[in-house]
């Protein structure tokens, strides 16, 4: 279960660094929010994109603090908020595989994919209330 949680983190690390490069203007708009901007995002969508990288580090923290590597933090600690976020990297993993961006479904499908294997991993393992 550790294991999941580490590799969940590890792969949410990398998911804010990019949703944080396209927050700050970084040209990689084909590649996130259904791939129809070329370069930088508008102030927007870099606003979606920082609330994604905000959204992927407290998911990050319930799956670490399920695979016992920290301590939660009040209700965002309940398997409750741990079953949430299996849900929403369902919805991700769906929302990649139905984009008409091939580059943005290549690429983040296979993340959303193992980050939700992971998830579930430490959802059906963790004893945490």
């Amino acid at each position: 279960m550790k294991q999941a949680a580490l590799v969940f983190a590890a792969l949410a690390a990398v998911l804010c660094v990019f949703q944080m490069a396209v927050a700050l203007g970084a040209p990689l708009g084909h590649l996130t929010q259904g791939g129809m901007v070329d370069g930088a995002l508008s102030s927007k969508g870099r606003m979606l994109a920082a609330g994604s990288a905000l959204l992927t580090l407290a998911m990050a923290q319930i799956v670490l603090a399920h695979g016992e590597l920290v301590q939660g933090f009040g209700p965002l600690g309940s398997r409750g908020a741990l079953w949430v976020v299996v849900v929403v990297l369902l919805l991700t993993l769906a929302a990649n595989l139905m984009t008409g961006s091939q580059a943005e479904r290549l690429l983040w499908a296979p993340v959303a994919l193992v980050m939700l294997v992971s998830a579930l991993i430490v959802a059906t393992r963790s004893t945490r209330a």
